[in-house]
């Protein structure tokens, strides 16, 4: 089920060796950081100092991360608004997306799951894509897919996905 739905959604991905390397060792990035946090702080004042930066720099930042992923999944399919009619109950969370940096617009993700982008209107900020953006230009990013124009949410939930059209990378568009 799992590989299925990344095939899907994700195939550049699976395709990248990197990626599937950190998805099998995900620990290892984490207790590597964790080692040169602490040496560092060992180095740098003592062993309190080590432990602080090992604390805030591993484990409150992994709590916070989790955290705000699990709000995400539970408040954005319970309160808020739905722009586009999918299959779940995925809705647009502004309070959600104000405190996640943009993943509270949950239903536009919904809506196309590719996309780097999920605040779509004017007022929807969405930090994480003006972030992804921005390494973009200089050239830290590419190949952003935006996904796909998807027909506005009539009101009533038919239960099945709107029409999509083809997809678009951000660096294509003009």
């Amino acid at each position: 089920m799992r590989d299925a739905a990344l095939a899907r959604n994700v195939p550049d991905l699976l395709r990248d060796p990197f990626h599937r390397w950190l998805d099998k060792w995900h620990a290892i990035p984490l207790l590597m950081l964790a080692v040169v946090l602490a040496v560092w702080g060992i180095d740098g004042g003592g062993a309190f100092l080590a432990a602080s930066l090992v604390t805030w720099g591993i484990f409150l930042r992994t709590t916070v991360q989790l955290h705000g992923t699990w709000l995400v999944n539970s408040a954005a399919h319970t309160w808020g608004r739905r722009r586009f009619a999918t299959h779940d109950d995925s809705t647009n969370n502004w309070w959600v997306a104000l405190l996640t940096f943009g993943e509270g617009w949950h239903n536009n993700h919904h809506a196309n799951p590719r996309s780097v982008r999920h605040g779509l209107a004017w007022y929807e900020l969405d930090l994480n894509w003006l972030c992804i953006r921005a390494l973009h230009r200089v050239g830290l990013a590419k190949k952003l897919c935006l996904g796909s124009p998807v027909a506005r949410h009539s009101g009533k939930n038919s239960g099945a996905d709107p029409p999509v059209a083809s997809e678009m990378l951000f660096s294509e568009r003009k």
